[in-house]
């Protein structure tokens, strides 16, 4: 796609070259074109736009119309940072708590330090990153109390992710008082709003009967509804009803296909179980080296992880 660019331009033009930028990104309402793209973006960024010069970070860390160069990305957004933009800091904070190239050293410090940047400057994805990071101990010590309520101020806002956390910790009593009447409306708050970990947490409380009668056939529901959204623990857990025939007919194959779907997106779980299917000789030929295997597999994705 070829754009004329008009001389003589100013920064007033820079919002609208974005926007056209964003557009072909997108593919939203035109044919997507990144080098396109990356060229409207380097000129607003000239003209002053500071969102394109994070855009223009993106594009090279994810190599749309560019080579992937993740210290060219970082570059670009600590100078969108340096002119706060929020989105920036949050990109930067995922390079560094997420080892992506061998020249951007993991450094979880860091990270929490421009997820906390972020959310201090009013950034919800900012917040929901540095509770995440105080509810796993990650780059800070563990502190369930100052993620609850990071957690709890963005679900106020309307944060979907976040549902599926207060009701973990209303679940199980964490920050806040315990009671799973509320989890329970949380995770059907964050259900209605498609969020797979809410429909994996119903599923899991009918399952074992958590604040409800145990029903096998709902948790299954929830369950199904969580793999559509592509959950890999959803996988496993039908893999698991179908292998041992709960609420539905026992079928080794169609639990084989689920564990297998879990496996190629790098589910441990799921390959643990492959691996008891061929040790077990359920549905496959017994093959204890396949079985073998799949054990190595599981627990060198669970180390990595």
């Amino acid at each position: 796609m070829e754009i004329q660019i008009k001389q003589n331009l100013c920064p007033a033009d820079a919002q609208a070259l974005f926007n056209v930028a964003s557009y072909l990104e997108k593919g939203s309402g035109l044919v997507r074109d990144f080098k396109t793209a990356m060229d409207l973006y380097q000129i607003a960024a000239e003209l002053g736009n500071v969102s394109a010069l994070n855009n223009i970070g993106w594009m090279h860390l994810n190599g749309m119309g560019v080579k992937k160069d993740c210290v060219a990305a970082m570059h670009y957004f600590e100078e969108a940072v340096d002119k706060k933009n929020t989105k920036a800091m949050v990109n930067l904070g995922n390079l560094y708590e997420n080892l992506l190239s061998a020249s951007v050293p993991k450094d979880l410090k860091k990270a929490v330090y421009y997820y906390r940047m972020a959310a201090q400057n009013g950034d919800s994805d900012g917040a929901f990153d540095l509770a995440t990071m105080y509810h796993y101990g990650k780059g800070v010590r563990k502190n369930y109390k100052k993620a609850g309520i990071l957690f709890s101020q963005l679900t106020e806002d309307g944060y979907v992710p976040a549902l599926f956390y207060m009701g973990l910790y209303l679940e199980n009593g964490l920050c806040f008082e315990k009671n799973t009447a509320a989890a329970m409306q949380f995770y059907e708050l964050g259900a209605a709003q498609n969020d797979s970990l809410c429909m994996l947490q119903l599923g899991a409380m009918y399952a074992n009967g958590i604040g409800v009668d145990i029903d096998e056939k709902k948790a299954l529901t929830w369950y199904r509804k969580a793999a559509r959204n592509g959950d890999s623990l959803a996988f496993v857990n039908i893999g698991w009803y179908y292998e041992k025939g709960i609420s539905v007919k026992q079928d080794y194959r169609k639990a084989r296909e689920w564990y297998q779907k879990g496996a190629a997106v790098g589910e441990p779980y799921a390959m643990t179980n492959l691996g008891g299917l061929y040790e077990e000789g359920l549905g496959v030929r017994q093959d204890l080296k396949k079985a073998q295997e799949w054990y190595a597999k599981a627990k060198e994705r669970s180390t990595r992880e």
